[in-house]
């Protein structure tokens, strides 16, 4: 009886000493992922986008956004490999849920890393002074292009539609002009008909959106297999 109680404390406390190296360990795979995400918005907004001529087409594309690549393929990999540290029969689903759970959300901090930068960028530009007065501002101006929707919901509709994003009153009232300008720049680079061009744009957010957001998909799931695939089960 005693040897039997003494077993099951010690595969308890293997099995918690297990979890919570698997909870550090994902932790961890977490942060770098987010960190690299956030270092390739931040070249693409300082280095990349700012390129005369082809800097619009570049951020049309959301050419930055292939960068996925790495983060998921990061992350998959890194909870394909924790996994081993927990027992086989479940390791694996609490690792697929918790997946199912990030990759959206580590997926989306693109919009919500944009979102903020072109507050800050239009309290900067205006002398605002005042981000509560930014947000009120640029949320009138998402409200009146997305019927109604504010903050990152009105501005993740928004730049579904349109990749130019007005940061001076100025450009908000130029924004039909500067739209123009962009798709007859970006007609001439990819030497495409205007008309095409412009359907293009309409459908551009949404359809970059959806294949970056399959590659993620496909990349995680991939790279977790391989990882799972590093060592032998522990437990």
């Amino acid at each position: 009886m005693y040897r039997c109680c003494l077993g099951d404390k010690i595969l308890l406390s293997n099995l918690l000493t297990r979890t919570l190296a698997y909870i550090c360990c994902t932790t961890f795979v977490v942060a770098v992922a987010v960190a690299i995400k956030f270092l390739y918005l931040t070249i693409g907004d300082a280095i990349v986008y700012p390129i005369p001529l082809i800097g619009d087409v570049l951020r049309s594309l959301e050419i930055m956004e292939l960068f996925n690549i790495l983060v998921f393929a990061i992350l998959g990999m890194g909870f394909g490999i924790a996994t081993k540290l927990l027992p086989w029969h479940f390791g694996s689903k609490v690792s697929k849920i918790t997946l199912a759970i990030l990759l959206p959300i580590i997926f989306l901090i693109t919009a919500v890393f944009r979102y903020e930068v072109w507050v800050q960028k239009f309290e900067m530009q205006e002398n605002i002074g005042s981000r509560t007065a930014a947000i009120s501002f640029t949320n009138s101006f998402l409200r009146e292009k997305t019927n109604g929707q504010s903050g990152i919901v009105g501005f993740y509709l928004y730049t579904a539609k349109l990749p130019i994003l007005p940061s001076t009153t100025q450009d908000i009232e130029a924004l039909d002009d500067w739209m123009r300008t962009s798709q007859e720049r970006f007609a001439r680079v990819t030497r495409l008909d205007p008309k095409a061009v412009n359907l293009l744009f309409s459908v551009r957010g949404w359809s970059l959106r959806i294949f970056y957001f399959l590659i993620s998909i496909f990349t995680t799931i991939a790279n977790f297999k391989e990882g799972r695939k590093t060592f032998s089960p522990i437990l």
